[in-house]
């Protein structure tokens, strides 16, 4: 079987936002092929841009191509609607993370009796996966009752945060099972994999309230807007762990794969 490919007996196919060959699409008969556009951004938002290249390409690609467009997120969504950017049939599918390596540990729940084991975790350092809260935690965060790990490459060193350089998934997964609380500041993302993985590991979250975090966090965890805030949060969130720990919801694979499937079939699509 071959992938990657599209040829006459294909019946759908997914294009990723601007990184697809679009001159072999354009060359191709796809009158009886589903085109699924799975959008990210907006772009400009991440790069505090009024308008960005990457945007540009991926608004002309669904126009050209698309005859549904999944958003990641309602985040995602919305923004690009206010912008007055209204794509093929958009509808929101979030993503899903790999269940034979991203699992909660046999034993859950916080069992600790030593510190508290916070983990963030992150491959880009791009100033809007947030530094600047993590220098400010290595700076202020009661070092008695809490333990930091930060996995993946940062653009600083720490004082109080262990660091560990970016690992294969697998042993991530190993390392995040072995704390208790997950925390991103990262800023406009459209849907955080990182944020999924962490809960997946049964990991309630502290998030910053920018971009689709809250909806993939939901009651399990909590938000901040200010840095400040972080330390009164962490203190609530252990205080109402078991519970918040129990309201971890996060779509599985094959519910992912589902709702792609479902959009092939369905008349939406093939009568846009």
């Amino acid at each position: 079987m071959k992938t990657n490919c599209i040829n006459k007996n294909t019946k759908a196919a997914i294009i990723n936002s601007f990184a697809f060959d679009k001159e072999l699409l354009q060359r191709l008969d796809r009158k009886n092929c589903t085109i699924i556009h799975r959008m990210v951004g907006p772009v400009s938002i991440y790069r505090g841009t009024d308008i960005d290249d990457a945007d540009q390409q991926q608004w002309e690609a669904n126009s050209e191509f698309a005859d549904v467009t999944v958003f990641q997120s309602q985040y995602s969504l919305e923004a690009h609607n206010q912008r007055g950017i209204h794509l093929k049939s958009p509808v929101v599918i979030m993503n899903g993370v790999d269940p034979d390596i991203f699992y909660p540990p046999s034993k859950p729940g916080l069992l600790r009796q030593e510190k508290i084991k916070i983990i963030a975790t992150g491959w880009s350092t791009h100033p809007n996966k947030g530094f600047d809260t993590y220098k400010w935690l290595d700076e202020n965060l009661d070092w008695r009752r809490y333990h930091f790990t930060y996995i993946g490459r940062t653009p600083m060193d720490f004082k109080n945060i262990r660091t560990i350089p970016a690992v294969p998934s697998r042993q991530l997964a190993e390392h995040i099972r072995n704390h208790d609380i997950y925390i991103t500041a990262a800023r406009h993302e459209t849907c955080s994999n990182a944020l999924l993985e962490g809960l997946a590991c049964n990991l309630p979250a502290i998030y910053a309230n920018s971009g689709g975090n809250k909806e993939i966090v939901k009651k399990a965890g909590f938000g901040f807007t200010q840095k400040e805030e972080i330390p009164e949060l962490l203190d609530q969130l252990v205080s109402e762990y078991s519970y918040r720990q129990k309201c971890i919801s996060i779509p599985s694979l094959k519910e992912v794969a589902d709702n792609y499937l479902k959009l092939v079939h369905s008349k939406k699509v093939h009568s846009s």
